[in-house]
C-alpha cells in the first residue's frame, strides 16, 4: 500500500469514527498493517476505533504499537490496562497496572483501575464457587461410606473415597482459574509451600468423622 492509499484510508476512518460509525471504520482498519504505522495519533484513534466496536483484542493490539513508539505513556498504560480489562486477560491487565503505579505514582486512578480488575476477578469467584457446588454433589451423593472409609494415623483420623474423589475433582477444576496458583489439598498434599503466592488450600471434606457418621455436619473448606 502506498502512500496516497494509506493517506485515503486513514481519512475515512477519522470521517466514519466522527460520525460514530465505527463498523464501517473497522471494515478499513482491517486492511491495513498498523505495524507499519509510526503516526502516534492515528494508532490511538484506531485503537479507539475498535474499541467502539467491542474488539478488545484489536484495541489493545494497536495500541500497544503505539506504546512501543512511546513507552513512557502513562494514557497508554491506563489504557492498556482497561483494556485488557475487558478483553478479559486479567494477569495482563495486572501487569500493565503495575507499570502504571511505576510511571504515576499519585495518580489517585490508580483506585478506579484497582477497582476494575478486582471486579473482573468476581468473574472467576463466581466460576470457582460453582466448582465447589458441583464437588458438594459428589459428597451429597454419597452411599455406604463406612465401607469406603480408611484410617490414616488414628481411629479418630479418617478419610473416605469421597474425600479423594473431591480433593481431585478440584485440584482439576480450580487452578485453571487462577494461572500460577498451587493446590494444596489436606489427602493428597503433595511438595508445595502454600506461603508464595496465591494457593488453593483444601479440606475436601471439613468433619469426616461426622460424614462417615451421617450427621450432615460437614462441608469442603
Amino acid at each position: 500500500m502506498d502512500k496516497y492509499e494509506l493517506s485515503i484510508k486513514e481519512d475515512k476512518i477519522k470521517k466514519h469514527a466522527e460520525k460514530k460509525d465505527y463498523a464501517a471504520a473497522v471494515k478499513i482498519a482491517d486492511t491495513i498493517d498498523w505495524s507499519k504505522i509510526k503516526n502516534i495519533k492515528m494508532l490511538t484513534l484506531v485503537s479507539q476505533v475498535y474499541e467502539k466496536a467491542k474488539n478488545y483484542t484489536e484495541a489493545k493490539n494497536v495500541l500497544l504499537i503505539a506504546y512501543e513508539r512511546v513507552p513512557m505513556g502513562r494514557r497508554m498504560l491506563y489504557k492498556l490496562t482497561e483494556l485488557c480489562v475487558k478483553e478479559g486477560t486479567i494477569e495482563e491487565a495486572e501487569s500493565y497496572f503495575e507499570e502504571f503505579k511505576k510511571v504515576a505514582p499519585g495518580d489517585t486512578s490508580q483506585l478506579l483501575l484497582a477497582y476494575q480488575i478486582e471486579a473482573a476477578k468476581e468473574g472467576d469467584l463466581d466460576q470457582m464457587i460453582a466448582i465447589v457446588r458441583q464437588a458438594g454433589e459428589i459428597i451429597l451423593s454419597a452411599r455406604d461410606v463406612a465401607s469406603q472409609t480408611h484410617e490414616k494415623t488414628s481411629a479418630a483420623d479418617l478419610v473416605t473415597e469421597y474425600d479423594l474423589a473431591v480433593e481431585r475433582f478440584l485440584k482439576e477444576k480450580l487452578p485453571p482459574l487462577a494461572p500460577g496458583a498451587i493446590f494444596f489439598g489436606e489427602e493428597e498434599a503433595e511438595n508445595a509451600d502454600p506461603s508464595r503466592g496465591w494457593a488453593f488450600i483444601v479440606d475436601p471434606i471439613d468433619g469426616t468423622t461426622n460424614f462417615v457418621r451421617d450427621l450432615r455436619q460437614s462441608a469442603i473448606s
